[in-house]
């Protein structure tokens, strides 16, 4: 669990990153004017999974430590899953998109 909790935080700096740097460089990118807007969206897109994994961690030492085990934690929810889900398939396509115009 730490090293998951860890492993958000490291995800984490580098959506911070994206987001910022896409909100510097929004209105005047020199190679696409759309990359600027696909470094806030994936950023955000990450920001928001790795809030998620966070929100998992706790609830799973939480669940731990009143004796429960992992069953019935935060992330193994049906809807934190679709929603995962969801969120995980959104960024594939994004990131798809992204490197199309990038590479354009």
């Amino acid at each position: 669990m730490v090293c998951r909790f860890l492993w958000a935080l490291v995800v984490g700096s580098f959506a911070v990153a994206m987001v910022a740097v896409g909100a510097k460089k929004k209105d005047d990118c020199p190679a696409e004017r759309m990359v600027p807007v696909f470094l806030i969206v994936n950023g955000a897109g990450f920001l928001f999974d790795v809030l998620l994994q966070m929100v998992g961690c706790v609830s799973m030492v939480h669940a731990v430590a009143k004796g429960r085990g992992f069953k019935g934690t935060f992330l193994r929810r049906p809807p934190v899953r679709a929603v995962r889900g969801i969120l995980g398939f959104f960024l594939f396509v994004w990131f798809i998109v992204g490197s199309v115009y990038v590479f354009k």
